[in-house]
Order: C-alpha cells, then sequence, then structure tokens
C-alpha cells in the first residue's frame, strides 16, 4: 500500500459532478447492502482509511421516515472499487455483526447458489438497486435471499435465416473488427454495464409465500411474482 494514501471524506458527493477521470467514478460497488447512517457512514469510512481502501459516500435517500428516533435522518451508500470489496467487507464484518452470511454485507457465498440451499426459487427479477434493497429487507425479516444472475437464456438463434441477413450480420462483425483494430469508428459496444444487467432475487421454496408477501409490500406495483425454479 501507498504511503501518500489519502484519507476519504465521509462527506456525500454527487456522482454526476466528478470529472471523468477521477479515481471515484471506479468506486461503483456499495460495501453494505442496504444504505446507512451518517453515523455508520463515519465509522465505516475510518474502518476503510485505517487499511487504505479508498471509498466514497453517495446520498440513497436524502430524507426517511419512521427513523428519527433512531437520529437518522438520511441515507446513504459508501462505494469502494470492485476489486476492494472483498477485503472492504472482510474489515467490516467484526463491526457489522450478522445472524447470517448477507444479512447486511456482500459475501461472496451469496453468488454460489449450490451452496445457498436445496430448492432455490425465483422470486421476482426486480432492477438492480431494487435487487438489492430487496434482499436486505427479506434478510432483516430473517428470511435467506440472495441476488443472483437470470437464469433465463438468451434467446435462441431462428431456425431459418436468408443468406443475405447472415452475410450482413457477418460484415458488421467484421467491420467492428477493423474498427476496434484501427481505433476509426465506434467498433464494437461497450459491455452491458453491472446496474443495467437482469437479475432475480432468489429464495427457499419453503420461504416462497412469505417472502412473496414482504416483496409485495415493499415494492408494491413493481412486484411480480416468478416463483420459479432457480436453474444457475
Amino acid at each position: 500500500m501507498s504511503d501518500a494514501f489519502a484519507p476519504s471524506s465521509p462527506e456525500p458527493i454527487d456522482p454526476s459532478s466528478l470529472p471523468r477521470e477521477d479515481p471515484r467514478e471506479d468506486q461503483r460497488w456499495p460495501v453494505t447492502l442496504d444504505g446507512v447512517s451518517r453515523a455508520e457512514v463515519a465509522k465505516i469510512v475510518g474502518l476503510l482509511d485505517g487499511v487504505h481502501i479508498a471509498c466514497h459516500v453517495e446520498t440513497v435517500s436524502p430524507r426517511v421516515r419512521g427513523m428519527e428516533w433512531e437520529g437518522v435522518t438520511g441515507l446513504y451508500d459508501v462505494l469502494v472499487r470492485e476489486q476492494d470489496l472483498r477485503p472492504a467487507v472482510e474489515v467490516l464484518k467484526p463491526a457489522f455483526p450478522e445472524r447470517f452470511p448477507g444479512e447486511k454485507l456482500p459475501d461472496d457465498s451469496l453468488w454460489d447458489f449450490e451452496a445457498f440451499g436445496p430448492a432455490p426459487v425465483a422470486l421476482c427479477r426486480p432492477s438492480w438497486a431494487q435487487s438489492w434493497d430487496l434482499t436486505a429487507a427479506l434478510g432483516r425479516a430473517g428470511i435467506k435471499a440472495i441476488v443472483l444472475p437470470d437464469d433465463v437464456s438468451e434467446p435462441r438463434p431462428p431456425a431459418s435465416e436468408s443468406l443475405g441477413t447472415a452475410l450482413a450480420e457477418e460484415t458488421h462483425e467484421a467491420l467492428e473488427a477493423v474498427e476496434d483494430w484501427t481505433d476509426l469508428g465506434p467498433g464494437s459496444p461497450e459491455p452491458t454495464p453491472i446496474e443495467d444487467r437482469w437479475y432475480v432475487v432468489v429464495v427457499l421454496q419453503p420461504d416462497l409465500d412469505r417472502a412473496a408477501e414482504l416483496a409485495s409490500k415493499a415494492l408494491g406495483s413493481d412486484f411480480q411474482l416468478d416463483g420459479s425454479a432457480y436453474d444457475g
């Protein structure tokens, strides 16, 4: 680690105001599954500074109701680079004890659905942000839940295709390859950002009904029950 490490600020920033080359642009991974209070932000930033993990703070909700008695008026995310997420979680675990892995903090085991339990089922297919918010809410209710890549396969290729269409697609791919090699033209499209990919919230079959009831209250009209077996 560099001796020139600069401590991170616990003050929230507007990510849209960051210059294009700002290193904080690469810090897109929240170290908690749910937004935290300003007091918890200060605690987290201090712990990460102690091990030289750079981070920044963004506002999840500037005002929340029903938590004023706890001194919580807003919720915030502390974000780090993807490669720093695992070490950051390890640093935070003693300060944020959990009833089970993945209740409050991201955990690698969440992505191993084979170790998750018998009969995993897809609860619903919400947005990236809603997936993590819902998973955190289910965890607080004692329901084991994880966010996993959507197991719906890509559209199958057509059974038949005209020669003209096939040749046109080959020509387009060849043109993209030339553009990538020469830096002329737009080239291949950028990879889809992780936030724009499809994910599902997965629960165990015995918890499906209770999870669906909670998800319906949390997401309202955005909730669409899936209920199918998750195949990975």
